[in-house]
């Protein structure tokens, strides 16, 4: 039998399609294994999701009661230390009045031991060095049943802190900087040019207030030298030692300055017979 062209050409059109139908079929089935893969991964996705939303609420609430237990914490910190405070001021005060220092309350409760100049030796840049410092220590007013940690933090804060609208301790002996923690060689190094910034850029602050303008290069030059010979004074090196004879916790400071007056609050006064006497009365 003998095919026309128009035969021909439709088996040959015909397999043509049955090629592309398989074609799509192997397209389709892929993309059904792509959507069942995609879809497992949705699902493993939708359930990991769920399961990080569950942890996310568990962990605020875990993060809502650690605030709370925090603040419980806090609040009975702050109530010990505000009981620990009234104890040693009540140490403070009793040392006093045994002492026979007067005003018991207002009285620091420090009182002068002894400031004597040092010759203190030091090696820096690979070489040996001698300066001329002072060491001070004071009886404290915390008797020898106060433990250290009690006694190292009440001295900083009686030393360094403002009462009642005066200066500080501190201040009062003539210091403008404490560095309790520090030897003088970091002082030297560190905080002494740190002060000198400081004072450098107060120098700057006061020109640029009263000219109502930022000073020139050769201006700031001028400045900048000043505040490399800027000294000032200053306490560091603070430690603590028991006097068992007298029952008192001692501090002793170094410092670059010699104290020439001890304030009053800082000297020993006892409390006069006739004063006794009128009490009594």
């Amino acid at each position: 039998m003998i095919k026309t062209k128009r035969t021909i050409e439709l088996e040959e059109e015909n397999i043509r399609l049955q090629n592309e139908i398989k074609s799509l079929n192997n397209d389709i089935k892929r993309l059904k294994q792509r959507y069942n893969e995609l879809d497992e991964i949705r699902q493993k996705a939708s359930s990991r999701a769920k399961y990080c939303e569950y942890e996310l609420e568990e962990s605020k609430k875990e993060i809502e009661n650690l605030k709370n237990t925090i603040n419980e914490k806090d609040e009975e910190l702050d109530n010990w230390k505000r009981c620990n405070r009234n104890l040693l001021r009540i140490n403070k005060e009793k040392s006093n009045a045994k002492r026979g220092i007067y005003p018991k309350k207002e009285h620091s409760g420090y009182l002068l031991i002894y400031s004597n100049p040092i010759d203190y030796k030091y090696y820096l840049h690979g070489t040996h060095k001698k300066a001329q410092l002072y060491q001070t220590a004071f009886q404290t007013p915390y008797t020898i049943d106060v433990s250290y940690e009690d006694v190292y933090d009440s001295v900083i804060d009686d030393l360094a802190k403002k009462r009642n609208d005066e200066p500080c301790l501190l201040k009062q002996l003539g210091c403008y900087y404490f560095w309790p923690y520090d030897i003088y060689e970091v002082i030297i190094e560190d905080n002494i040019k740190e002060a000198q910034d400081d004072y450098y850029n107060q120098l700057i602050e006061e020109f640029t207030e009263k000219n109502n303008r930022k000073p020139y290069y050769s201006e700031e030059e001028e400045m900048r030298k000043e505040s490399w010979d800027y000294d000032t004074d200053y306490f560091f090196n603070m430690n603590l030692r028991l006097n068992g004879k007298e029952g008192y916790w001692e501090v002793v400071l170094w410092h670059n300055f010699p104290i020439n007056e001890v304030p009053p609050i800082m000297r020993y006064k006892r409390e006069k017979k006739d004063d006794k006497k009128d009490k009594k009365a």
